[in-house]
């Protein structure tokens, strides 16, 4: 497969992951196409993005642009409860292809198989039309990539992280292409890739909604009228985060006492929003709760400074809004 075999699929990649150079899209994930359809420049493409929002997101930014280039794209989720949470996405088709991690747990190993085993007979049947495989990361992308290998579909993966995770580091050597989020991760594959697979450092693929809020995103300098009214982000990725429910609260309120006064925005996740609700009450500071929102980009603008847990797409997103952060 030639060089003339390849595109790109969301926008100008850098080297530089999610920052404002990454393009529209933020990050280019170079995809084979060679096997289209014949008569037509549509490839049918599918990716595999279910497990966090720091998979779907990326996905759904590349499903975006493919779509907008005239490509017919399905999204494979794999039925993790906060997947629903996440589906504010109307553009492609989405099928859950429903798999598990394996336990350390004996007893929970035979039925995790069971699981992986009927996901892989469904994305089997499910890939008998597909041109391009793409593998955003995490365990929920393993059966659909080892179906495409099977059936001998092209395979992309895309790693966000300074070190591979376990599914890139299984499939590098079948890959086609993979797309790197840092380029402190291409020494791991570079020795466990084939000769002719691209091996590319493109950023971290950011939603076009957040790209384009973020232009219009102006960021007083310190010390300037901007510092009399701090507003707080606090979230800790799609699933929120048990320890910045916690703590984060506790914290402000030392600050309040130091006479610096602020108002927070926090995403809690499933279950918490009435247990830092109160937490923020007995401290006396004004905050706006949420279990989940679709409008990250409404929170990102108004912000002055984040608080939250230092995941590959959240920097990516950070940095395109040049909002300063406290990672966890």
């Amino acid at each position: 497969m030639g060089s003339s075999a390849w595109q790109c699929g969301t926008g100008h990649g850098e080297s530089v992951p999610g920052g404002r150079g990454a393009g529209n899209g933020g990050g280019a994930i170079l995809l084979p196409v060679g096997r289209r359809r014949r008569g037509t420049d549509m490839a049918r493409i599918f990716i595999a993005c279910g497990g966090t929002g720091g998979h779907f997101f990326p996905g759904s930014a590349v499903a975006e642009c493919l779509l907008k280039r005239g490509h017919e794209v399905t999204i494979l989720l794999c039925g993790k409860d906060v997947e629903r949470s996440l589906l504010d996405w109307n553009g492609s088709e989405i099928v859950t292809v429903r798999s598990s991690p394996l336990s350390a747990s004996p007893y929970r190993i035979p039925a995790a198989v069971l699981t992986n085993l009927t996901a892989l007979a469904r994305s089997l049947l499910m890939l008998s039309n597909a041109d391009v495989v793409v593998g955003m990361g995490g365990y929920g992308a393993a059966p659909p990539l080892a179906a495409a290998r099977l059936r001998r579909v092209p395979i992309v993966l895309f790693e966000a992280n300074a070190v591979p995770g376990r599914v890139t580091r299984l499939l590098a050597s079948n890959a086609s292409a993979i797309a790197l989020g840092m380029p402190e991760c291409e020494p791991f594959l570079r020795k466990r890739v084939r000769k002719t697979c691209l091996l590319q450092v493109t950023g971290v693929p950011v939603r076009s909604a957040l790209v384009q809020a973020a232009e219009s995103v102006t960021r007083p300098e310190s010390g300037g009228d901007g510092d009399k009214d701090k507003r707080v982000l606090v979230f800790g990725g799609s699933r929120g985060a048990r320890f910045l429910n916690e703590t984060v609260a506790q914290a402000l309120a030392q600050l309040k006492k130091s006479g610096v006064d602020v108002q927070v925005d926090h995403v809690s996740g499933a279950g918490a929003v009435e247990s830092v609700r109160s937490r923020y009450a007995e401290a006396g500071i004004t905050c706006e709760v949420m279990e989940y929102t679709p409008e990250m980009a409404r929170l990102y603008r108004r912000a002055t400074c984040a608080v939250t847990r230092a995941g590959a797409s959240t920097c990516a997103e950070l940095a395109l809004f040049g909002l300063p952060a406290l990672l966890i």
